[in-house]
């Protein structure tokens, strides 16, 4: 007598020989009809490329792209199409800004690590407003980690002095 697994009906063993590649085709067969259209589903709710994704994630780990500028010259842009994640050296007087913020409702946390941020002046982005309401003070000679969030597409940076003096 055969028994039923999943739906799919296996040929009794020591059975009639004859009813063994008629049982096991016919239930390969629904293998892979079944396995082909959970694919399908699966393919439809999540694509490999492009798609939304809703609901909550966990991450366990999470990594950022990191963007090493070398000397920040007179203008700084930390572009977050390029990474999340910046460092760069103070090497004379320069602006700080922010490009291509995510749309408005989607927030994001950017880190920076700039050294030797107090040896020269730092103009920052307009629409920074900073942890208690007053600029940090940076090291003149060392690595501080700075950190930013907005959620409104850049309207609104909020900074804060994460790590003072790293080095």
């Amino acid at each position: 007598m055969a028994t039923t697994v999943f739906g799919w009906t296996q040929p009794t063993v020591g059975g009639s020989t004859g009813t063994w590649g008629t049982e096991l085709n016919n239930t390969l067969e629904a293998i892979d009809g079944d396995l082909n259209t959970t694919k399908t589903t699966a393919d439809a709710a999540l694509p490999t490329t492009g798609g939304t994704m809703t609901g909550e994630i966990t991450a366990t780990t999470q990594t950022w792209t990191h963007s090493a500028n070398g000397a920040t010259g007179a203008a700084f842009v930390m572009d977050l199409d390029s990474a999340m994640c910046f460092s760069a050296t103070v090497d004379q007087a320069t602006s700080i800004t922010f490009s291509n913020e995510p749309a408005s409702g989607t927030g994001v946390f950017v880190v920076l690590e700039l050294t030797n941020g107090g040896a020269f002046g730092i103009t920052w982005d307009a629409n920074l407003k900073w942890a208690g309401g007053t600029e940090p003070s940076w090291t003149t000679s060392g690595v501080d980690i700075v950190t930013f969030f907005t959620r409104d597409a850049g309207a609104n940076w909020y900074g804060a002095l994460a790590i003072a003096d790293a080095s």
